[in-house]
């Protein structure tokens, strides 16, 4: 367990002065939150050693802190053209500082030169948006279907809720993000619909868990997919992202029609090489056992 400090602001103007004041990175932002008046919530080490040797993964594995109705960002992404893109629970714009923390995050971002922001893995419905600005309209994601967008090095990865397939956007048509016929086919999942995306593309790998399992494709020559592994899983495993150098972060959660709901911190699981079939022998000895309790039996 990392030992976390709570920070609290009122609004989006003192959380970008308290950014700059506590010398914060995008690394040391472990959970971001909204309460439902759009207070802000952040959750960062107690020790600032810690920072460096944090990963994506290591956030993965965290418990919220906060008791009572929160709201949580998943990621914020800085794209080409200026265009802003965050995930998160799909109530966050109800609170009113949804964009505007959204925005204030990616101008900080700027003084500290990352364009991307991981969040931690917490249980909601999953939202995404864009917008070009500050003032610009906000175009609502998963009213269209589309949801868990990552970025790959060509464009926009995401699936669509109740559909086996993945879909993508390459960055030359990004000013028609909005428009559902220019999301590409491009991938048919044999293991059921799609229901949760890994969260950060590495080495142009990404793991899509589906209802009957979890499939590993390349996406190196986009908008060809290459296979490179798959696995039968019991319904509700997700992988969430990996620490490079070979452990899964992984959850479990219930089947819904869009995806996963009550997901639960994930668990990170080394398999040699970043296999999943070496994977899939560990969750089978997991399961046994009463280190991993919410990890489930797997079906042969």
């Amino acid at each position: 367990m990392i030992p976390i400090d709570i920070i609290t602001y009122r609004n989006a103007t003192s959380l970008y002065l308290g950014l700059k004041q506590r010398n914060l990175t995008a690394r040391s932002i472990l959970l971001l939150a909204l309460d439902a008046r759009g207070a802000v919530y952040i959750a960062t080490p107690k020790n600032k050693e810690t920072v460096s040797n944090m990963k994506v993964g290591d956030k993965f594995t965290l418990s919220p802190p906060w008791k009572g109705e929160f709201f949580y960002f998943d990621a914020i992404h800085k794209l080409p053209s200026d265009v802003l893109l965050w995930t998160g629970d799909r109530r966050l714009m109800q609170t009113g500082s949804g964009q505007d923390v959204a925005n204030t995050l990616a101008e900080w971002m700027k003084t500290t030169k990352d364009t991307n922001l991981f969040l931690g893995c917490t249980p909601h419905q999953p939202g995404a948006w864009c917008s070009s600005g500050p003032l610009d309209q906000i175009t609502t994601l998963h009213q269209i279907g589309i949801v868990d967008p990552t970025v790959s090095a060509q464009g926009l990865i995401a699936r669509r809720i109740g559909e086996p397939f993945l879909y993508y956007l390459p960055w030359n048509q990004l000013n028609h993000i909005a428009e559902p016929q220019q999301w590409n086919k491009i991938y048919t999942s044999n293991r059921g619909n799609i229901l949760f995306l890994e969260r950060r593309i590495l080495h142009h790998r990404i793991a899509l868990s589906c209802e009957q399992g979890i499939i590993e494709v390349s996406l190196t020559d986009l908008p060809n997919v290459e296979v490179i592994s798959s696995i039968r899983l019991e319904s509700g495993f997700a992988i969430v992202g990996r620490i490079d150098g070979g452990a899964f972060a992984v959850t479990t959660g219930q089947v819904k029609k869009w995806g996963l709901d009550d997901i639960l911190p994930a668990y990170l699981v080394g398999a040699e090489n970043e296999s999943l079939s070496a994977l899939q022998q560990i969750l089978g000895q997991l399961s046994q056992q009463d280190t991993a309790p919410h990890i489930k039996s797997i079906k042969s």
